[in-house]
């Protein structure tokens, strides 16, 4: 009973604003017009209380607690998205390339979709496929709507439905320490990488960084 008045209070913090005025295309991500979309601050909580069960791009089922024990980059975007989704893709890429060889196969990195309706596992394979990162570490994830509410709710992520089929959204980075719970986030694009890279770095066992510059 407690877990789901916490889920509750979370999700009325986290999701409940001003009516968004219809936008066009090219304006719908514009988060100067829309000040009530910047992302709240996460919840501190560990991702991986929440249940259910999630399907990524290879169609292989997914509990976020079974990510216990790793390190995770996170974040929430859609493939139909052309505007901002693929700039969080690409700052997520550069995240990873930052590391050495040895130590991005000790990192997983996970994209989940905001439009779960459309994003079918097949859909986001051929996104995954198209962006360079169908890798084994690399999950991008379809869930139910509640699921996805519920983790953008502990993330902090802000988003709404467009009258268009759009989804007006924050763009936060954020990252996974092994027990799930936020070590760091980037809360916007604005926001240089160097911080995240180095929060990463220095989640990674000390060994791992022998011979890299």
């Amino acid at each position: 009973m407690k877990k789901h008045i916490l889920l509750f209070s979370l999700l009325c913090t986290s999701l409940v604003w001003p009516a968004v005025a219809q936008t066009n295309h090219n304006n719908h991500h514009n988060h100067n017009q829309h000040p009530q979309m910047q992302g709240a601050q996460p919840s501190g909580k560990s991702l991986y209380w929440l249940d259910g069960t999630w399907t990524n791009q290879q169609k292989k089922k997914l509990e976020l607690k079974s990510l216990r024990g790793q390190i995770v980059v996170i974040a929430m975007i859609y493939s139909s998205c052309s505007s901002v989704c693929p700039l969080i893709l690409e700052d997520v890429k550069k995240i990873e390339k930052s590391l050495s060889s040895a130590d991005r196969g000790k990192v997983t990195f996970v994209l989940v979709s905001f439009d779960p309706q459309r994003d079918n596992p097949e859909k986001l394979a051929q996104y995954a496929q198209k962006q360079g990162v169908n890798r084994t570490n690399w999950h991008f994830l379809n869930g139910k709507a509640s699921q996805v509410s519920e983790l953008a709710a502990l993330l902090g992520v802000r988003y709404q439905a467009t009258a268009q089929g759009e989804f007006i959204h924050s763009n936060q980075i954020t990252l996974l320490n092994a027990e799930g719970e936020v070590a760091y986030q980037r809360p916007d694009l604005k926001t240089d990488l160097s911080d995240f890279q180095k929060k990463l770095k220095s989640l990674l066992p000390p060994m791992s960084h022998q011979g890299h510059h």
